[in-house]
């Protein structure tokens, strides 16, 4: 549902290692302030995912920060890290459409080099037509560089073929 689960603590909670099960002794839940950079496909298939950019922005929290990079065949900056809704908006109405959707060089390029300097949590939101052309690099590629970044990936797509692929990446990287 996407809807927080409360009052969890260590006994909802089972941790395998190599086989080992481990012992949870605690579990916090926190709610923290997140740095938000937001892929935006801009391919031939990417209007049909134009009307989530601006809900995406619009549920921006007061003091949390979003950068919108726009991907098909190369990833572009189109706003840095801003709070402001006006500027995000603005960054939104100025794409262009073209080429194939190269979704993990675009989703490499951001965990990359998008978050330098960004101390708070690292999310990513892909917002995907759910199609990915012919990208150099590897989903397992894509997955080492968000753990070794801190980066979360949360995939929104609106045509599944390539269903599989978003459900690893969220699974894998700590997102949803």
């Amino acid at each position: 549902t996407g809807k927080p689960i409360a009052g969890l603590r260590a006994a909802n909670f089972n941790i395998v290692d190599d086989k080992v099960r481990l012992r949870v002794t605690g579990a916090v839940a926190r709610t923290s302030l997140v740095d938000v950079m937001m892929l935006v496909d801009t391919s031939l298939l990417g209007q049909m995912v134009r009307p989530l950019g601006a809900a995406f922005v619009n549920s921006l929290g007061d003091k949390e920060q979003m950068a919108i990079v726009s991907f098909h065949d190369s990833a572009d900056l189109i706003q840095d890290f801003t709070a402001s809704r006006e500027l995000l908006h603005r960054a939104l109405e100025q794409v262009s459409y073209g080429n194939n959707p190269h979704v993990l060089d675009a989703l490499y390029a951001a965990i990359d080099g998008g978050f330098q300097g960004m101390a708070r949590r690292r999310v990513i939101v892909l917002l995907s037509s759910g199609v990915e052309g012919r990208s150099r690099i590897s989903e397992g590629e894509i997955l080492r560089l968000a753990r070794q970044r801190g980066v979360s990936i949360f995939p929104v797509y609106v045509i599944g073929a390539e269903r599989g692929m978003f459900r690893r990446l969220a699974a894998h990287s700590g997102g949803a």
